[in-house]
C-alpha cells in the first residue's frame, strides 16, 4: 500500500541513470541515503522497503508492482508489531517553502491507477506545465497532487487523521503484486552491493533473484567488498556479532509483515545449487505468500464437490403410520341388522315427533332396549297416537265412515285393546288407509360365516324359516318384529298429513336454537379469556416456586372446563336440533362396509335421566378387526358392537379415516383423470343405470269420489326405485370420494365422544 507523499516513479532522463526513477533518488547514491529519503532514519529502511519491489519497465525505474500484505487500504500489516530497533511505518516528512512539514511517500502505479484514478504515464507527459495545487516536490520534472492533499487518500493513518474508518484491503491490486518482503539481513546485504556496481542492472538481477520463493531457491551471499560503507551499512542493519560480513543461512526466513501466522505445510524438497528458477508472477491471479497449493489434493477436492452438488442428498424416508383400531365390544343380542334398523326407525320417530302427537316423555325409554319386546300398554299408546293424527285428517277430508271407524279403533287402543287385537285392527285398516309394511331384507351374512357357506350356495332353508304358529287367523299373537313393521307402517302415513308436514317444514325453533346457542358461547368465551389474562398477569409477579406451580395448575384447569362447559353446549344444540331434523339414519359406512349408529339423545343437564340399552353409545354392525377375549365369534361374522367410552371413540375416528386413506391410495391407479376434450363426441341420450318401473304417481286412499284426504304418497314402485337409487349395482366410488366419506364419518365419531364425554362430566357415563 502506498504511503502518504507526492513523489511519483518516472523514467529516467538518461539511459545510464537507470534509479532515477525514485523521484530524484539517483543510483550513485549510497543506500543510507536512499533509506533516509524514503523513511527518514537509517534503521527505518527494513519496514519501508517491505513494502517496495524494483523492476523495470519501458527502460525506466518505477516503484513497487506489489506492497506488502496487509488488512487495510495504506496501513501497518495486521497484528504486526515493530520490533523496538526498527523504526515507525510512517512515511517520511518534508519541509514545505513556508517551512511546514509534510509527509513524503511513493505511489505505486497500480495504486494510482486502479485505487485514485491517475495515469502516471499522462502525468509524466504534461511535464511541468501550470501548477498544481498541493505540489510538495518542487524539483520533480512534473506537476503532480498527491490523493492525500485532494482528500482522496485511502491510507488509514491518513483517514484515521480525519476521524473516518479505514476502507480494508483490496484484493484488486494485492492480487498482482508478486514481491517478496526484503526483511532479512542476507538479502539487505545483498541490496548493498549496489553502490559498488557500476551497471544498474546487476541491482535488477539482483533484486530478481531475491524475489524467488525461499523454499525453492537459496541465496549466495556475495563476498563483501571491504569498504568502510559497506561494514558501517551492514552494522547499522544488525549483522550478527557485528562483522562486516553477513553469514550465510541454510534457508530464508518467512515473511514478517503477514497479518496471520501460515498453517505448517510439507517441507518442500531442497532445490539443486545452480539451477534456481526465479519465481513465475501471473498478473491477474490472486497468490498466497507462504502456502503452497497442492493441485491433485484441489482437483480431487473439486471433484468431490461438484459430485456433492451434482446428486442431491435423499430425503429421508418417512415411515407410514399404522393406527391400532380399538377393542369392539360384543353386544348380546339376537337380532339381525334389519331388525335392529327397524327397531332404530321406530325409535327415531318416536323421537322427533312424539311432542307433536302428546306422548310424554317418560314413555320414551322402553324404545332404548331392542332386545326387549315392546309391552301391550306402549303399543296401544304409540298406535293410538298415530290414530288420532290420521283421525284428524281425515275428518277435514269429510268422510264420515272412514272416520267413525278411525274413531272406534282408537277408542279400544285406549283401552283394552292387546297385541292381538292391534294386529286385527292394522289388518282392517291397511286397505282404505293404504298401509304396507317394510320389505322383509334376508341379512345372511353371519349365517353363512357360521355355517362356512361357500359364494355360490345358497343359504340353508331350515337357518332362515321359522316353524309353524299354533294359532292361526285372528287369534293370533304377533311377534315383536311384526309389532314394530305395523307401527313403521302406520308411522309412514303419518307423515303425509297436513300437520307432520308443517312441522317438518318449519325452522323457527332451530334458528332461535342456533342464535341462544351462540350468545352462550360467546358469553363462555369472554369469561375465559378474562382468566387466561389474568393469570398470565399474575405469572409476571411471581417470584418463588410455589406460585409458579398454582399458576401453571390455575391455568390448565380453567382451560379443562371451558372445554368442557364449551362440548355441553354444542351437546344441547345437537340434542335440540336432533328433535327438529328432517330424517334420520346412520352416521355413515366404512370402507370394509361397517355401518354406524348414533341415536338421537336427549339433554345433558343436571338431573336428566341417563340413557340405558343401545341409545348409552355408539353402535356399529358389521365384521372386527379387534374382538374381545370373551369373544368366540370368528372376527369375520357380522354382528352389533357397541362403544360406550369417549376415548375407544376417539380412536376408533382415527382408524376410521387411516383406513379410508389407504383404500383411497390402493384405488387411485384403477381410476386415473378423464380426457379434459373427449376424443369423440357420439350423439344419443345418456344410458341410465336403473329402468324405472312406472312414472312417479299419486295414490288417493282408495275411495271413488276423491274426498277422504287431501294428502299424498309414493306408489311402492316409485319407493323402490328411489331406494336402488342409494345402492346402485356396480358403483365403484371415486378415490377422493373415499377419503371425503372417510373424514365425514370421523368428524360424526367426534361428536359421538364429544357427547359421551360430556355425559361422564354429569356423572351418566358408562359405568365400568
Amino acid at each position: 500500500m502506498p504511503k502518504k507523499g507526492a513523489v511519483l516513479s518516472l523514467s529516467p532522463s538518461t539511459p545510464g541513470s537507470a534509479m532515477t526513477g525514485l523521484s530524484s533518488i539517483s543510483s550513485s547514491e549510497p543506500l543510507r541515503t536512499i533509506s533516509d529519503r524514503l523513511g527518514g532514519a537509517g534503521s527505518s529502511t527494513s519496514s519501508e522497503l517491505s513494502a517496495l519491489s524494483i523492476s523495470s519497465e519501458d527502460g525506466g525505474i518505477i516503484v513497487a508492482k506489489g506492497p506488502a500484505p496487509r488488512s487495510s487500504v495504506g496501513g501497518q500489516a495486521k497484528g504486526k508489531r515493530p520490533r523496538e530497533s526498527e523504526a515507525s511505518d510512517a512515511p517520511a516528512k518534508k519541509l514545505k517553502p513556508d517551512g511546514e512539514q509534510v509527509e513524503r511517500g511513493i505511489y505505486c502505479h497500480q495504486d494510482l491507477a486502479k485505487r485514485y484514478g491517475t495515469d502516471a504515464a499522462a502525468v509524466r507527459a504534461r511535464g511541468k506545465s501550470g501548477r498544481a495545487e498541493g505540489e510538495h516536490d518542487q524539483s520533480a520534472p512534473y506537476r503532480f497532487t498527491c490523493p492525500c492533499c485532494l482528500d482522496q487518500c485511502q491510507n488509514s493513518q491518513c483517514r484515521k487523521k480525519k476521524g473516518l474508518e479505514p476502507l480494508g484491503g483490496d484484493d484488486s491490486v494485492s492480487s498482482e503484486h508478486s514481491a517478496l518482503s526484503i526483511s532479512d539481513e542476507s538479502e539487505l546485504s545483498a541490496l548493498s552491493e549496489l553502490e559498488g556496481s557500476a551497471d544498474p542492472m546487476d541491482g535488477l538481477n539482483k533484486v530478481a533473484e531475491t524475489a524467488v520463493p525461499k523454499s525453492k531457491a537459496k541465496p549466495k551471499p556475495r563476498p563483501s567488498t571491504g569498504s568502510g560503507k559497506q561494514a558501517k551499512t551492514k552494522q547499522a542493519k544488525g549483522s550478527v556479532g557485528g562483522s562486516s560480513k553477513a553469514p550465510p543461512k541454510a534457508k530464508a526466513k518467512s515473511t514478517p509483515g503477514k497479518a496471520t501466522p501460515a498453517k505448517k505445510s510439507t517441507p518442500a524438497k531442497k532445490a539443486t545449487p545452480g539451477k534456481a528458477t526465479p519465481a513465475k508472477s501471473t498478473p491477474g491471479k490472486k497468490a498466497t505468500p507462504g502456502k503452497e497449493k497442492p493441485k491433485a489434493a484441489s482437483k480431487k477436492g473439486a471433484n468431490a464437490k461438484s459430485s456433492a452438488k451434482a446428486t442431491p442428498k435423499p430425503k429421508p424416508v418417512k415411515k407410514p403410520t399404522v393406527v391400532e383400531p380399538p377393542v369392539f365390544e360384543k353386544v348380546d343380542t339376537k337380532l339381525s341388522l334389519d331388525e335392529a334398523e327397524q327397531r332404530i326407525q321406530l325409535r327415531e320417530y318416536l323421537f322427533r315427533f312424539g311432542f307433536e302427537m302428546s306422548i310424554p316423555d317418560r314413555s320414551m325409554f322402553a324404545l332404548d332396549d331392542f332386545d326387549r319386546p315392546l309391552t301391550e300398554a306402549s303399543v296401544r299408546l304409540f298406535a293410538g297416537a298415530m290414530l288420532e293424527a290420521i283421525k284428524l285428517e281425515v275428518e277435514k277430508g269429510g268422510d264420515d265412515e272412514l272416520y267413525d271407524r278411525l274413531f272406534r279403533y282408537r277408542e279400544e287402543l285406549r283401552y283394552y285393546a292387546d297385541s292381538a287385537r292391534f294386529a286385527s285392527i292394522y289388518n282392517e285398516l291397511a286397505e282404505p288407509l293404504s298401509l304396507r309394511l317394510p320389505k322383509p331384507v334376508d341379512h345372511d351374512a353371519a349365517l353363512r360365516a357360521i355355517l362356512a357357506v361357500a359364494d355360490g350356495q345358497p343359504t340353508p332353508s331350515w337357518a332362515l324359516e321359522t316353524g309353524p304358529a299354533r294359532r292361526t287367523a285372528a287369534s293370533r299373537v304377533p311377534t315383536s318384529a311384526e309389532v314394530v313393521r305395523m307401527l313403521l307402517a302406520l308411522a309412514e302415513r303419518t307423515l303425509a298429513t297436513p300437520r307432520f308436514r308443517a312441522s317438518l317444514d318449519s325452522m323457527t325453533s332451530e334458528n332461535a336454537s342456533r342464535r341462544s346457542h351462540a350468545i352462550r358461547m360467546k358469553s363462555l368465551t369472554n369469561r375465559y379469556e378474562a382468566k387466561q389474562k389474568g393469570f398470565a398477569e399474575a405469572r409476571l409477579r411471581i417470584k418463588n416456586a410455589t406460585d409458579t406451580k398454582w399458576n401453571k395448575e390455575s391455568t390448565i384447569a380453567a382451560r379443562e372446563d371451558y372445554e368442557e362447559q364449551a362440548a355441553l353446549l354444542n351437546v344441547n344444540l345437537r340434542a335440540i336440533l336432533g328433535r327438529t331434523a328432517p330424517r334420520s339414519g346412520p352416521l355413515g359406512i366404512d370402507v370394509d362396509g361397517r355401518v354406524y349408529y348414533a341415536l338421537s339423545h336427549r339433554l345433558v343437564e343436571d338431573g336428566a335421566r341417563p340413557p340405558s340399552g343401545w341409545a348409552s353409545g355408539l353402535l356399529v354392525y358389521g365384521a372386527v378387526p379387534r374382538k374381545e377375549e370373551s369373544d368366540e365369534l370368528s372376527e369375520a361374522v357380522p354382528r352389533w358392537s357397541h362403544f360406550g367410552k369417549p376415548a375407544p371413540v376417539r380412536q376408533l375416528a382415527k382408524w376410521v379415516e387411516w383406513r379410508a386413506k389407504q383404500a383411497a391410495d390402493a384405488a387411485k391407479p384403477a381410476f386415473k383423470s378423464p380426457k379434459k376434450t373427449p376424443s369423440k363426441t357420439t350423439g344419443g341420450q345418456l344410458k341410465l343405470s336403473f329402468t324405472p318401473k312406472k312414472t312417479m304417481s299419486v295414490v288417493n286412499p282408495i275411495q271413488a269420489d276423491d274426498n277422504v284426504s287431501s294428502s299424498s304418497s309414493l306408489t311402492a314402485e316409485s319407493s323402490d326405485d328411489l331406494q336402488a337409487l342409494l345402492h346402485p349395482s356396480g358403483y365403484k366410488p371415486s378415490p377422493a370420494t373415499i377419503e371425503e366419506n372417510g373424514k365425514e364419518l370421523a368428524r360424526r365419531l367426534i361428536e359421538v365422544a364429544e357427547w359421551l364425554m360430556a355425559m361422564e362430566a354429569k356423572g351418566m357415563g358408562e359405568v365400568n
